[in-house]
């Protein structure tokens, strides 16, 4: 017989199993989503850098379209032998539009002086939705949106006109550097 504390020993044991298991999971299938849009960031933002403002929309548009695209190929790979009721692809699509609306809007409503500040944006609101993430399942996650979010204010406050080349790097390889360091966990 064993006794209440080796009981409880063993449920804590059990439970950090099933919390690590969840949470490998759930890293291993975000992986290639940052690997991805990390290669998107890094272009659009590169791109960004040595063209003309009036230019961005476009290199955005077909960016966007093309990641987005990619994004849905590669859940529909993931979801392919799972239950049919997990909609958590579905979830994620939804919440990834929402957030992508919501700056598109804001930059709508806040038209920045500098476009700059309209390059920077976004990194950051990704880098809090990232971070948010984060703290909910996957710590190392927050971790990549806070790096993401430090690097990109940096380039923007201490060398303006490198903003783009900032994001490039901060946005693009943070996120394909945190691709990487999810799939090792």
């Amino acid at each position: 017989m064993i006794s209440q504390q080796e009981a409880s020993s063993v449920l804590r044991d059990v439970e950090a199993t099933q919390t690590r298991t969840v949470r490998s999971g759930l890293y291993a299938a975000a992986s290639p989503h940052l690997l991805l849009w990390g290669a998107v960031w890094a272009c659009g933002y590169a791109l960004c850098q040595f063209t003309g403002a009036e230019q961005w929309p476009i290199v955005w548009g077909v960016l966007t379209a093309t990641g987005v695209a990619a994004a849905f190929l590669l859940s529909w790979r993931q979801g392919r032998g799972h239950d049919r009721r997990d909609r958590s692809v579905g979830a994620i699509a939804i919440m990834t539009l929402t957030v992508g609306l919501f700056i598109i809007a804001s930059l709508v409503l806040f038209a920045p002086v500098d476009p700059r500040a309209a390059l920077a944006f976004p990194s950051l609101v990704m880098g809090l939705v990232y971070i948010m993430m984060g703290y909910s399942a996957m710590p190392r996650l927050a971790v990549v949106g806070a790096g993401i979010a430090a690097v990109v204010m940096a380039g923007f406050l201490l060398t303006p006109e490198w903003t783009a080349l900032f994001a490039a790097a901060a946005g693009g390889g943070g996120l394909m550097l945190g691709g990487l360091w999810l799939r090792e966990a």
